[in-house]
């Protein structure tokens, strides 16, 4: 299966994202990275990493963040079967084969990491997102809107959950095999509030609502929608 993601150009987190591509290889996936041309991310050849090229960024300070939408259209352009969304440093701890046996092939199927500190202690499941997502292109690529919603800024990962509630389909979520290390947030409060107001638009969520109509989340069950 092919796992994409949006590596930072960031050498300060090149290492991280090396440790969790060794760990999707070793699972039996395969790493498609969408960038903006301008990323130089030739550290990761030794990688195989697959890198593909879009414009289809939202800019914020200095740095072109890939939109979702982009993804799923090129992984609808060039897949035929179920593909992963993945966040660059979040590392696999399961068997091969394992994420296509338990992700239904009729579903969205959504995973919370669990979060470690440098020396790999203390382990949390993080309860406020999602890291992977595993489904067919060709479902949810005409449900999710063109928006400003990008990997590695906030919101974007409740962006699939809730296009997939709005148009009847079933929305799984899985915990214990996704390991991310702790590190400090690295977006600007400005930045989660812009996005905010982005999944508020694509989704048709009132600004006074948006607390009440954002989904209960109930550990590996489907998702239930909280009217």
């Amino acid at each position: 299966m092919l796992l994409f993601t949006s590596l930072s150009p960031s050498p300060s987190r090149e290492q991280a994202q090396k440790d969790a591509i060794s760990t999707w290889r070793a699972t039996g996936h395969v790493p498609v990275a969408v960038q903006h041309p301008s990323d130089d991310v030739s550290a990761y050849g030794e990688m195989n990493v697959v890198i593909l090229r879009t414009e289809n960024t939202t800019p914020l300070g200095r740095k072109n963040y890939v939109r979702l939408d982009a993804i799923l259209k090129l992984a609808n352009e060039i897949c035929l079967g179920r593909i992963g969304i993945i966040n660059a440093d979040c590392a696999l701890t399961c068997g091969q084969n394992h994420i296509e046996t338990i992700a239904d092939p009729k579903a969205l199927s959504i995973f919370s990491r669990t979060d470690v500190d440098p020396d790999g202690e203390n382990p949390k499941v993080f309860p406020w997102g999602f890291d992977l997502f595993v489904m067919d292109p060709a479902l949810m690529a005409p449900l999710v809107p063109g928006s400003s919603m990008a990997l590695g800024l906030p919101w974007w990962d409740y962006m699939l959950p809730m296009a997939a509630i709005n148009n009847s389909i079933p929305v799984m979520r899985h915990d214990n095999i996704l390991r991310h290390v702790r590190h400090e947030e690295r977006y600007e409060y400005a930045g989660y509030l812009m996005q905010a107001s982005a999944i508020e638009r694509a989704l048709g969520i009132s600004h006074n609502s948006r607390h009440t109509i954002l989904p209960i989340i109930n550990h590996n069950t489907t998702l239930v929608h909280h009217d």
